[in-house]
C-alpha cells in the first residue's frame, strides 16, 4: 500500500521541470512551486499547524510559508534529486529543534586553520566557514563602495570605504529550540541575552592573544547548510557601531590558539557573578585598543586595569600605589619583573589621571614619550591581568589580593 512518502516522491516527480529554477540579472536563483505542491504540502497537517508561525532562529527570527517550503522542495529536487528532496522534508518535519550557525566577522586575525576552541564554537578563514550563502555574499559585497549599504558585511558603518573581506570568522553551530513561536506569544519578542552575547564574549577575549587589533564587525545567525529551509529563511545583520583601530592584522599561531582554548574553558566555567565582574576590565580593553586618540586609551585602559586591581578596595587611599602593588605581585614572576611592572603601572596610571582631568597624556612635555610606551606596553600587561585572574578562578575579593600580596596567593 502506498505511503505518505511514496505519494509526496509521486507528486513531485509529476510536475518537476528545469525551468522552475530562474534568476534575475544580479540575484541568486529563485524557484517556481507547481500549484500541485502548494495544494499537496498544504495538505500536510504538520506544516498546516504552523503556517504561518514564526521560525527561532536563535538570534533572529523568519516565517515558516508554505510557499518558501515549497521552493526548497524544488531547489533540492533538481540539485540532490526527488527522493533525498522528500527525505529531508521529512526531517525537517520531524525535527523538534532548527538547527541554525550563527557567525561573527573579525577583523586584525588570521587563523592557519580552522580551530575548535569549544563544543561547536570554531574560529576559520571566511573560506573555510560552512555556510554557502556567506561566501556568496562576501564575494558579492566585499569590494562594493557604496555608502549607505548597512546589509554588507564588508563596509564599515561610518561610511568610511570598503574595509574588504574579513580577516576570520567566529562561528558557533547549535541546535535552537522551541522550532516555533506563535507571533502574539511574549517569548517571541524576548531573546536570551547570555546566548546573544556568547560569540561577542568571546570575540572580546581574543584581544588577550593580541591586543590593539582584533574588532568584532558584524555577526548574524540562520540555518545550518543542508537544512531543509536553508537559503529560503531571512537573515538580518547585527553591528558593531564603531570601527577603530590601526588596521594591523595578527597571524594567530596554533601554540596561541591552544592557550586561548584553555582561557576560554576556564571563563565559561567561572560563576555568572565572576563573569560579570570581568565585564567592564574585558569590554574596556577592547576600547583602549581600538582608539588612535591616546588620550581616549589612556583612559579605557586605565578604567580596564583600576576595575581588576582596585576591585574589592574599602580604602580609597593610596589608589595609585594600591594598584601598583596588586598588579606587581598578580603578575610578576621575581623581583625584576615586579619592579617593571610596579613602574609601568606608576605611568598608566599618571597617563589615565592626567588623560582625565586635563585632556593630555602629560603635564610635562618631556613626559609624553614616557606616555606613549606605557600605553603601548600596557595593553598586553592588561591582557595578562585579565588572563591571570580568569586562571585564578576570577576572584577579585579583598581577601584575594591580602593574600596574594603576603605571599599565600602563589
Amino acid at each position: 500500500m502506498p505511503t505518505l512518502r511514496d505519494h509526496i516522491v509521486e507528486v513531485v516527480n509529476a510536475g518537476l521541470r528545469e525551468d522552475l529554477k530562474f534568476s534575475f540579472p544580479g540575484e541568486s536563483a529563485r524557484f517556481n512551486v507547481p500549484d500541485t505542491y502548494h495544494a499537496m504540502l498544504s495538505g500536510l497537517s504538520s506544516l498546516q499547524r504552523n503556517n504561518g508561525k514564526v521560525i527561532n532562529l536563535g538570534n533572529m527570527r523568519s516565517t515558516l510559508n508554505i510557499y518558501n517550503v515549497g521552493e526548497a522542495l524544488v531547489r533540492r529536487a533538481l540539485d540532490e534529486g526527488v527522493e533525498s528532496s522528500v527525505d529531508a522534508l521529512f526531517k525537517f518535519i520531524e525535527q523538534d529543534y532548527n538547527p541554525c550557525i550563527e557567525v561573527v566577522l573579525l577583523r586584525g586575525i588570521k587563523v592557519p586553520r580552522t580551530f575548535k576552541l569549544l563544543d561547536n564554537v570554531f574560529i576559520a578563514s571566511p573560506d573555510s566557514v560552512p555556510s554557502t550563502s556567506l561566501k556568496i555574499f562576501l564575494k558579492e559585497n566585499s569590494e562594493k563602495q557604496e555608502t549607505f549599504d548597512f546589509m554588507s558585511p564588508t563596509l564599515p558603518v561610518d561610511y568610511t570605504p570598503s574595509a574588504g573581506k574579513p580577516d576570520s570568522v567566529l562561528y558557533r553551530l547549535t541546535s535552537v529550540r522551541p522550532k516555533f513561536f506563535d507571533h502574539d506569544d511574549p517569548a517571541c519578542q524576548m531573546f536570551d541575552l547570555d546566548e546573544m552575547n556568547y560569540l561577542k564574549h568571546i570575540s572580546e577575549l581574543l584581544t588577550i592573544i593580541s591586543p590593539s587589533i582584533v574588532i568584532n564587525r558584524r555577526s548574524y545567525s540562520e540555518l545550518q547548510e543542508g537544512s531543509f529551509l536553508y537559503g529560503v529563511t531571512g537573515r538580518s545583520w547585527q553591528s558593531k557601531y564603531q570601527e577603530a583601530g590601526i588596521g594591523q592584522v595578527h597571524d594567530v599561531t596554533l601554540d596561541e590558539l591552544e592557550e586561548f582554548k584553555k582561557t576560554l574553558a576556564l571563563y565559561f566555567a567561572l560563576p555568572k557573578a565572576k563573569r560579570e565582574k570581568l565585564e567592564v576590565p574585558i569590554h574596556r580593553i577592547n576600547e583602549a585598543a581600538r582608539h588612535d586618540n591616546l588620550v581616549d586609551r589612556a583612559i579605557d585602559l586605565g578604567v580596564a586595569m583600576e576595575s581588576l586591581l582596585l576591585a574589592g578596595l574599602e580604602d580609597t587611599a593610596q589608589l595609585s600605589l594600591t594598584l601598583r602593588l596588586r598588579g606587581a605581585w598578580l603578575l610578576g614572576r621575581d623581583f625584576t619583573e615586579r619592579k617593571d611592572i610596579y613602574y609601568l603601572l606608576r605611568d598608566l596610571y599618571d597617563c589615565r589621571s592626567s588623560a582625565a582631568h586635563s585632556g593630555k597624556l602629560s603635564k610635562r612635555t618631556k613626559d609624553e614619550a614616557r606616555a606613549e610606551i606605557a600605553l603601548k606596553d600596557g595593553l598586553p600587561l592588561c591582557a595578562r591581568a585579565i588572563k591571570e585572574v580568569i586562571f585564578r578562578g576570577g576572584e577579585l575579593t579583598p581577601n584575594f589580593w591580602v593574600e596574594l600580596m603576603l605571599g599565600g596567593g602563589k
